[in-house]
């Protein structure tokens, strides 16, 4: 949000290497309760909807990028077990 508010600090490369983690976090995560015990984070699903959305409210985004991300958040919402 910073960054598009006018702060302007994350590059091309940024935002390429950024979307590779937020995609790979978004597999990796298996829990979607919340923080408990150390094992997960409250509403972690809902969050991923957030950033997502503004990373594809970039204009340097192409158009598969986007369904890049949507893709991986739906696959990774189907694998959790709760």
């Amino acid at each position: 949000y910073a960054d598009r508010a006018g702060y302007f600090f994350v590059t091309k490369a940024d935002l390429s290497d950024l979307i590779d983690r937020v995609a790979l976090g978004m597999l990796w995560e298996h829990d979607n309760r919340g923080y408990v015990n150390r094992l997960g984070w409250i509403q972690l699903f809902g969050e991923y909807t957030v950033l997502v959305g503004e990373l594809c409210r970039r204009r340097e985004l192409v158009r598969g990028e986007k369904v890049f991300l949507m893709a991986t958040y739906l696959v990774a919402y189907r694998q959790l077990k709760a």
